[in-house]
């Protein structure tokens, strides 16, 4: 059964940050370092525990509480839609854990019917160099637009896609989310239309465009980010599937879920 989203109500690393507060001071006054081995041992202030996410200023006694405490029990992808941008988490005894933030091209909103908004989605496998083929609606929606005479360029004529074939709509990495939840199939996926520059946001942060139908197309380089994270496969070795045009399909490690957002 579909099982709707909760945000968590809590911020889990700040919560670790405020226990951590008097260990730091007690520490800091049972061993202050001299100011030479101080500016050896500690990162610039400006260092940040998480490349991405929220600005936690790093400590590295911080860094090893978390190590201990947090458990990794899945991951999660948060697609807001109007925001045009993927947020990837992990999710953990203690909540979520921020991962990467990346651009994405979303469902336009014609097609906002189309959503499965805030419903957690598992997704069941990820397929590197997938195929493609047109849905039998779309096939049947471009007859009757040609029968109407509208014209359509020979390169947007729906047709089946092999494996690794220049121009497939999935692109080179697909993760395909559970059909039991939602009666349109839903990926997030790679895709050869995606510009290779991404806008920025009034809030900074890159963002693509509600330029998609239902599924959210992320550009490859921050797909095999999740794929990294996600399954047992290291970086170089996804790289060579993908330049390999084989198909490949994927087993996660923990369960893996998506979520469209409207924000």
């Amino acid at each position: 059964a579909a099982k709707a989203y909760v945000p968590a109500a809590t911020d889990p690393i700040q919560n670790i940050i405020d226990r951590t507060e008097p260990v730091k001071q007690n520490s800091a006054e049972l061993s202050a370092p001299s100011e030479e081995k101080k500016e050896q041992e500690t990162p610039a202030a400006t260092e940040l525990l998480f490349e991405d996410g929220p600005a936690y200023p790093y400590s590295p006694i911080l860094e090893e509480i978390i190590k201990e405490e947090v458990s990794v029990l899945g991951y999660r992808l948060k697609v807001l839609v109007n925001s045009a941008r993927v947020e990837f988490f992990e999710i953990t005894n203690l909540g979520e854990m921020p991962i990467g933030t990346f651009p994405a091209w979303t469902a336009q909103k014609k097609f906002d019917h189309e959503i499965p908004y805030g419903i957690e989605i598992p997704i069941t496998h990820a397929v590197i160099n997938p195929s493609w083929r047109p849905t039998d609606k779309m096939i049947a929606d471009q007859k009757k637009d040609l029968e109407s005479g509208k014209k359509i360029p020979p390169g947007k004529i729906y047709r089946p896609y092999r494996p690794g074939e220049r121009g497939n709509p999935l692109g080179r990495l697909a993760f395909y989310l559970d059909r039991n939840y939602w009666n349109i199939p839903l990926r997030v996926h790679d895709s050869p239309s995606i510009p290779k520059q991404a806008k920025t946001g009034k809030d900074g942060k890159p963002r693509g465009e509600r330029a998609s139908r239902g599924c959210a197309r992320v550009n490859l380089v921050n797909l095999l980010t999740v794929a990294e994270e996600t399954t047992e496969k290291s970086r170089e070795e996804l790289e060579k599937l993908v330049k390999s045009k084989e198909p490949h399909r994927l087993k996660f490690e923990l369960p893996v879920t998506v979520i469209f957002i409207r924000g």
